[in-house]
């Protein structure tokens, strides 16, 4: 009977303390709103979590790219990521990265009231004679106010990356799988 009961009451903590772990982790997502050197969009959200760490979880930019051709493309990207990139003191965040035929750099500080930054947007993609080219936002800056905040869920969120008008999760492991794609509107 004793045995039981410690090992009832062992559970019952183990359960309390993963349950207060994972609230202490939940705290509050911050969203930040503004706009790109080129007029269009830009979102950036940081978690606070209850021990007062924080991190970067996704941003959504708008971009207008221009391409070798000449031709130009508009496109939405953002990106969500769980935990997050735990930010600094400095609350810099860095984000330089390459997935399939596309790169971006986001890089800026998301200081208590508002943000700036920079960011570059560049695909890989075809002409209308099925040529390779490039498309590039350049660089360009971004500024961001404190828009929101509210309580964060203490359950986790799959990691999505919209490109443009394809959908791609991205698993835990770093492997990417298209989930939706449609083709792009006419300009």
């Amino acid at each position: 009977m004793r045995r039981t009961l410690r090992i009832v009451t062992l559970a019952v903590a183990v359960c309390l303390l993963l349950s207060l772990a994972s609230a202490a982790q939940a705290g509050r997502l911050i969203g930040y709103e503004g706009r790109t050197e080129q007029g269009l969009r830009a979102r950036a959200v940081v978690r606070r979590t209850n021990l007062d760490r924080l991190y970067f979880v996704g941003f959504e930019n708008g971009y207008e790219l221009t391409c070798d051709d000449g031709s130009t493309q508009r496109w939405i990207v953002g990106a969500e990521f769980y935990p997050g990139l735990r930010l600094g003191d400095d609350r810099e965040v860095h984000l330089n990265a390459i997935w399939g035929n596309v790169a971006i750099h986001y890089n800026g500080r998301l200081g208590w009231g508002a943000g700036s930054g920079t960011t570059k947007w560049t695909v890989a993609a075809l002409d209308a004679d099925e040529q390779a080219m490039l498309c590039s936002s350049g660089s360009q800056g971004w500024t961001v106010e404190r828009h929101v905040s509210v309580p964060a869920a203490s359950d986790g969120m799959d990691v999505a990356l919209r490109i443009g008008y394809a959908r791609v999760r991205v698993e835990s492991d770093g492997t990417a799988r298209l989930v939706r794609f449609r083709a792009p509107l006419p300009s």
